[in-house]
């Protein structure tokens, strides 16, 4: 996977990539300015998985397999 770099000025940075049926997140971040980057990168998880329960009701997707 590639690396990423935080751009000079912003306190955060985030990337995803998408690969194959799976994804990633990173997160770089200024600890003085964002002193809080572990909860928004432990946020993720949960995001992805109300996102894709949303998706399922709506149709728009297939259920995983499994």
């Amino acid at each position: 996977m590639g690396a990423s770099a935080r751009a000079a000025g912003a306190g955060i940075h985030l990337t995803v990539v998408s690969n194959m049926g799976t994804m990633n997140f990173g997160v770089l971040a200024d600890g003085n300015g964002v002193p809080d980057v572990c909860d928004i990168a432990d946020g993720f998880g949960e995001a992805i998985s109300a996102l894709r329960k949303a998706a399922e009701t709506s149709g728009r997707v297939a259920a995983p397999a499994g």
